[in-house]
């Protein structure tokens, strides 16, 4: 989430529109690399196309949580908008998983197809499912959901590195030899 609210805050605050980041995650738990990658580029994605579409005093919420069954743990992804509404027939083609790029140059153009092509490949590529509810009322909401067998948790010594400020922080110290990555 940091990387996230450092690159589109900026954004959304020079658009009037509030921004809201929450995680509801157990900050020992890490992902495999190639996931935390993936899942990056598509919150980032989505966050883009909300911001960039949803009007000044608007707001983007994403909600970042786990859910824990008998045999496994899934990540849910909730991104909501006020404001930006899409037609029904894409909503439609998204929760089927079928193309959306002639769809999309209806309903925005402007880069907003290739993100939420690229979004949908991304969600494949994880195994994730990826639903889609819009309605003038509500805005839209952009569900995402992906099953985790191979999520661990690294704590060693009963500590866990965290970065703030820009500076990487372990137990909430400055540690001189750590430098955070821009």
């Amino acid at each position: 989430m940091t990387v996230i609210d450092r690159i589109y805050h900026p954004i959304a605050h020079n658009l009037g529109v509030s921004l809201l980041l929450r995680s509801k995650i157990n900050p020992e738990i890490q992902f495999p690399p190639r996931f935390f990658v993936n899942l990056i580029q598509i919150t980032g994605n989505l966050v883009a196309n909300a911001v960039k579409f949803t009007s000044p005093n608007g707001f983007v919420d994403v909600l970042f949580s786990i859910n824990t069954d008998e045999n496994h743990l899934t990540l849910n992804v909730t991104l909501t908008d006020t404001e930006y509404i899409i037609s029904p027939d894409l909503v439609t083609a998204i929760n089927q998983g079928k193309q959306v790029t002639k769809l999309t140059e209806a309903d925005a153009g402007d880069g907003f197809g290739t993100r939420l092509e690229y979004v949908m490949k991304l969600v494949s590529d994880e195994n994730g499912r990826i639903f889609v509810e819009s309605c003038k009322d509500s805005g839209t909401i952009f569900s995402l959901s992906f099953l985790l067998p191979n999520i661990y948790k690294n704590r060693r010594n009963g500590s866990h590195s965290f970065v703030k400020n820009g500076s990487v922080l372990l137990n909430g110290t400055q540690n001189s030899n750590n430098r955070a990555f821009s």
